[in-house]
């Protein structure tokens, strides 16, 4: 009987230590639902082009989508007339979790300043990258959605290519980030 109910109370104990604060026990490789890009930092590899900057570094995790440019600072802009631009945002989870979906609002409601391709890479000590996806945007959508088998990392990369190649696409502007798993 001794034996029973000690086994029973490791069993407890060992259950409580995998849980949460309130002692449920959590599987580390679930999905969490909601944007986890939400609130969280993240840095550039490119400055904004002012008067476009991003305003406190906290555009891209905001939660909000982009309105026009010239009257809405949801966006944050980079000019690069005809020449290539490729800008890293490097968005940092907090902690390494599961993810399968991206999204990328650009464009700041002008079509010819979306992203031409969105290259989505994860790392866990941000020094080494793997690349998980890759997604056209001929069409000029202002949203890129990019679904993927799932994988845990911390910091999400969003490699962004600007559009080139056509009449007056001579800026990038960058919205939002979302990171989610479904």
């Amino acid at each position: 009987m001794k034996f029973e109910r000690m086994t029973a109370m490791f069993g407890l104990l060992a259950l409580m230590a995998c849980g949460d604060s309130d002692g449920v026990f959590t599987d580390p490789d679930a999905c969490v639902s909601g944007n986890l890009a939400a609130g969280r930092t993240y840095t550039k590899s490119v400055s904004p082009t002012a008067p476009y900057t991003d305003v406190d570094d906290k555009e891209f995790t905001d939660g909000k989508k982009a309105g026009h440019f010239a009257n809405d600072a949801s966006s944050f802009g980079f000019q690069h007339g005809a020449n290539t631009l490729a800008v890293n945002v490097d968005v940092d989870l907090g902690s390494a979790l599961r993810f399968n979906v991206v999204r990328l609002n650009s464009g700041a409601a002008i079509d010819r300043y979306t992203a031409a391709a969105l290259n989505v890479l994860a790392s866990n000590d941000k020094q080494t990258w793997i690349p998980v996806t890759r997604v056209e945007n001929p069409g000029s959508l202002f949203d890129l959605w990019a679904d993927f088998d799932s994988i845990r990392a911390r910091y999400v990369r969003f490699n962004v290519e600007a559009r080139t190649g056509c009449v007056d696409c001579d800026w990038l502007f960058l919205a939002e980030g979302e990171v989610q798993c479904r």
